[in-house]
């Protein structure tokens, strides 16, 4: 696809986690862009090991790497502004990936819709988490058992 897309933190690092899903997306855009803030992000985060893989990573998909400018500065200071006053809150690196998006004219891929809202929004998928539960036996059998919300009985001893 032509012009130019902005591609948010996560959607990179469900790429290095092995994400087919992640991977679908990236290969879609012809024009892959990332906020210097997201390149901050996930090199911050990487392993030693991992930075060749992420340079190789990005020039491979080509990513334009777009710098902060006063004009981005001023639309994140007012994105922030705006959602103190009328919720939800946004924090600054999202802030200026938003405003980066806002001023630049550009979609903005990512799974957090919780920060990044408008019609520039594009979610391509979203990752179910499941949690394990264990039993772990509090009374084995020939236990006493101690019905739930009754404290342990305590033994007065005496001398």
């Amino acid at each position: 696809m032509a012009g130019l897309v902005l591609f948010d933190t996560n959607i990179l690092i469900d790429w290095s986690k092995g994400y087919a899903e992640a991977l679908t997306e990236l290969a879609h855009w012809d024009n892959p862009a990332i906020s210097v803030i997201s390149w901050m992000e996930l090199y911050a985060g990487a392993n030693v090991a991992d930075v060749p893989r992420f340079d190789e990573f990005m020039a491979d998909f080509g990513f334009e790497i777009i710098e902060i400018d006063a004009e981005i500065m001023q639309a994140a200071a007012a994105l922030m502004s705006e959602r103190r006053r009328s919720g939800p809150r946004i924090g600054l690196p999202d802030a200026i990936i938003q405003a980066t998006a806002d001023v630049k004219n550009l979609i903005i891929i990512t799974r957090n819709k919780k920060d990044f809202t408008g019609r520039n929004v594009r979610v391509p998928y979203e990752l179910k988490t499941t949690t394990t539960v264990s039993v772990v036996n509090i009374n084995p059998p020939g236990s006493t058992p101690i019905p739930h919300g009754v404290a342990k009985p305590t033994v007065k001893r005496s001398k």
